[in-house]
């Protein structure tokens, strides 16, 4: 009898908790690789490619194309609070030097006037060199006025 059943293997996006069962579909917000025997969520810091949003979101990933079976880590200069939302870029004033943030931070008040800056990750690199009054920070180094 075991000679005519047919084993499929499990497809990523779901999950198969018997071998002589049909593969049942991970909920919109949960995740599962191939041969998984549960779906399971993102952790926070990290988010899903495809998420369970009612709008129904794809997010793209920053650095590659995007997997819609694995969590990723936030990537820098993102939130990422909810797990199953796109990440979140930080705004004008923040940054998020770590992948895998749940939040942005704000810049320090001397770094957010710095001129020459492109992102305020690169002034938080910039603080260490521990500028003075009356100087700033053209390329991570400190200047005169």
């Amino acid at each position: 009898m075991l000679d005519h059943m047919i084993v499929k293997k499990c497809p990523a996006g779901y999950f198969c908790s018997r071998r002589d069962q049909e593969p049942v579909p991970c909920n919109p917000e949960e995740v599962s690789s191939e041969r998984y025997t549960a779906c399971s969520k993102c952790s926070l810091g990290y988010y899903s490619a495809i998420n369970g949003s009612s709008a129904g979101c794809e997010c793209s990933r920053v650095d590659q194309e995007p997997i819609p079976t694995r969590c990723y880590a936030c990537p820098l200069d993102h939130s990422c609070a909810d797990s199953q939302l796109c990440p979140k870029s930080c705004t004008e004033g923040t940054y998020a030097s770590e992948p895998d943030s749940i939040s942005c931070f704000d810049c320090d008040g001397k770094c957010s006037n710095v001129t020459r800056l492109f992102k305020c990750e690169s002034c938080v690199q910039a603080k260490s060199v521990n500028c003075t009054e009356g100087q700033y920070v053209p390329v991570y180094t400190c200047i005169m006025n």
